[in-house]
């Protein structure tokens, strides 16, 4: 395991148990006493100490993800992480995950079928993610000929906005769109959202 994974854990461990166990992240006090407190200095403290481990989590996440994604033996790791990042609704995470967004790793457990944004976990974070995801999907498949992209893309699309809605806003991308080559994938992207 490397160490960037192990300082993620650590920070999550300590920030899930701050809640749980009511103790801070720093000096192990109840950050939700502090939330509580008469004294607004105590409430912007425990406030401040709250966002920073988050901060701090999605950018030792995304580090992961940026430095083990092709490396095969850490794609666990790697999915972990980008589903950490879809949980803690990082719209600062958005363009990684979108250019990430064929990573796949493949269950080998015959005890379930592995559904499909189980396979491509930046499917998952990008929908956990919502709105702010729809157009950098958009823009990925204009610039983008690889089936899987369309395939990815839909999903999220799909699953964000519902079937009507997302064929509705596709195809008012597509009728805005003046190069045809672009026309073209956001017209395969409709078929897609279409067909599921």
């Amino acid at each position: 395991m490397n160490r960037a994974f192990l300082v993620t854990i650590i920070i999550l461990v300590a920030f899930i148990s701050s809640f749980s166990v009511g103790e801070s992240l720093e000096n192990r006090d109840n950050v939700l006493e502090r939330l509580r407190s008469e004294n607004p200095k105590e409430r912007e403290n425990a406030t401040v100490m709250i966002v920073a481990a988050r901060d701090e989590a999605i950018k030792q996440a995304e580090k992961i993800i940026t430095e083990s994604a092709d490396i095969e033996s850490q794609k666990g790791m790697v999915k972990t992480s980008i589903l950490l990042l879809g949980k803690l609704q990082s719209q600062h995470s958005v363009s990684l995950l979108v250019n990430r967004l064929t990573f796949a790793l493949f269950s080998m457990s015959v005890k379930r079928v592995q559904t499909f944004e189980d396979a491509y976990p930046c499917v998952q974070a990008l929908i956990d993610i919502g709105l702010p995801s729809i157009d950098p999907l958009v823009e990925k498949v204009k610039n983008d000929d690889d089936e899987k992209v369309v395939r990815c893309a839909g999903k999220v699309i799909k699953t964000v906005l519902g079937k009507d809605a997302a064929i509705e806003y596709l195809t008012q991308k597509m009728s805005k769109e003046g190069e045809e080559v672009k026309k073209t994938r956001l017209s395969r992207l409709v078929e897609q959202v279409s067909a599921e």
